[in-house]
């Protein structure tokens, strides 16, 4: 076989520098190649499958059929969701949530996963702060006619027990992290900095709203102006949003405070990386990695960053401590594909789809499902985007 230029490799011999014995056939053949990515399997065509979902009329079309499956109705609240129809992408999250409701074998966690995109659709109708409590109500109803039919379901770690709870009154102690409807609530009737900025951030994290993320930085900063966790998050708000100036002016004013916070400089790294500054973005990421190599948020940004400027150096040097703070080694599964998440992360959709396609052949055990599920279908959407803004 001929050489194959490598870009990224994701296998634990590149990484470890050891490609002895009869792993070296396998080691070439996961580098990435201008042929074929280099992962031994070439680039999905994505306008091939039997029933696509591209676009609006695609998504009216399965809605009409009556026979759309549940992962083509995940695939429509996406298309729903980038042509901002809120009453359509609800329709199409409460047949996602029916039909998981109807496959006695589907895990708990796909159920909750649709229903996280029901309450997600109806929060999306809150035009202000202030109208999100209506908006929860509105959940609350809704969750009340379906209650029967989710806690009847298997359950053996009451996941979906759990996701109820949090919907409601009696929910579990506040957490900083977890998923909880009844969290946003507490936060949302919080007037003070602190609530504020956990507002922000949830509504960036877990709800898919960095328009108010935004508003309730911006509330926070008018009560401490050199706050420099609610400049972070509303900076990370409007680099969601592709308000870059806006973004950037209040990530430098972070770091002008502190110029070693690292949430500043992961999200400014990622700002330029979407600025299609890949150098700029890998210095940054760099800075911040240095600073703090062993958290989850500093290894995964210098991923993505190097990833997108293509040094493979730096990559390694991130994959290895991602691996190292994980507990595994860099060719355990779980690594490969927060590789590939960093890669669509990065831009190299491509890349990421036949990554994604060869560790799926490659792997028997070990892969998160629904987070491949949410990959692809991410990828997809993504490629489709690009495609899209291509001049006719």
């Amino acid at each position: 076989a001929g050489h194959r230029p490598a870009v990224l490799s994701f296998s634990v011999q590149t990484l470890s520098g050891s490609n002895a014995g009869s792993n070296q056939q396998r080691v070439s053949g996961r580098g990435l190649s201008s042929d074929n990515c280099g992962y031994g399997a070439t680039v999905p065509d994505i306008s091939s499958r039997s029933r696509p979902v591209d676009t609006v009329d695609d998504v009216l079309r399965i809605i009409e059929s009556g026979f759309g499956s549940f992962d083509e109705f995940l695939d429509c609240i996406e298309i729903c969701k980038d042509a901002d129809l809120l009453d359509l992408r609800l329709e199409c999250a409460d047949r996602a949530l029916i039909k998981a409701l109807a496959r006695t074998s589907l895990r708990p966690v796909r159920v909750i996963e649709a229903a996280t995109h029901v309450v997600n659709a109806i929060l999306r109708r809150a035009g202000s702060i202030e109208e999100l409590p209506e908006r929860v109500s509105e959940v609350r109803g809704w969750f009340s006619r379906h209650d029967h039919d989710l806690r009847n379901r298997p359950d053996p770690q009451n996941q979906i027990r759990d996701f109820l709870s949090d919907l409601h009154d009696d929910a579990r102690p506040p957490s900083r992290d977890r998923w909880s409807l009844h969290d946003l609530v507490l936060l949302i009737n919080d007037p003070e900095p602190d609530g504020l900025v956990r507002l922000s951030s949830r509504l960036r994290k877990h709800f898919d709203r960095s328009d108010l993320a935004v508003e309730a930085a911006t509330r926070a900063l008018n009560i401490e102006p050199d706050r420099i966790d609610a400049l972070t998050t509303r900076g990370a708000g409007f680099t969601d949003l592709g308000e870059w100036q806006s973004a950037k002016s209040d990530l430098d004013a972070a770091l002008r405070i502190d110029a070693e916070h690292t949430p500043a400089l992961v999200s400014l790294s990622r700002m330029h990386q979407e600025c299609n500054d890949t150098q700029g973005a890998l210095d940054i990421a760099v800075t911040a990695f240095d600073l703090k190599p062993g958290s989850k948020f500093t290894t995964r940004r210098l991923m993505a960053a190097a990833a997108g400027a293509q040094d493979l150096q730096r990559f390694r040097e991130a994959l290895e401590a991602h691996a190292v703070a994980h507990n595994r080694s860099p060719d355990d599964p779980y690594i490969a594909f927060i590789a590939i998440e960093m890669e669509v992360e990065a831009g190299q959709y491509e890349r990421a789809a036949a990554a994604l396609k060869e560790l799926e052949m490659t792997t028997k055990a070990g892969l998160p499902t629904t987070k491949v599920n949410k990959l692809r279908r991410k990828i997809r959407t993504e490629m489709h985007r690009r495609q899209e803004r291509l001049p006719v």
